[in-house]
């Protein structure tokens, strides 16, 4: 994994894990298995071990916590991770 800048705005694709409650013969596991990925965007805090952890909110007043709803993505399931600060959508104002 690419080297990641603290509390930059980052897109990450990844593929979450999902299960069914029953029991299934492997044919009817084949047609239910998929690899839809998932995005998310937030600001970057760090990475453990195991995960890369976002911030869906980063708070600018020092008075206060800095990082707001989090979210634990776990590093086996990522594919694809894009710093997207200079998007020309974001603009440079982050």
């Amino acid at each position: 994994m690419k080297k990641l800048q603290k509390n930059k705005l980052y897109l990450v694709e990844w593929i979450d894990t999902y299960s069914y409650n029953g029991w299934y013969r492997e044919d009817e596991i084949d047609e239910m298995t998929r690899g839809d990925t998932t995005k998310t965007i937030g600001f970057f805090i760090k990475k453990t071990d195991f995960f890369i952890i976002l911030a869906m909110s980063l708070e600018s007043n020092k008075d206060f916590a800095p990082y707001g709803n989090i979210k634990w993505i776990p590093n086996g399931c990522i594919v694809n991770i894009r710093k997207i600060d200079n998007d020309p959508y974001f603009g440079d104002n982050l």
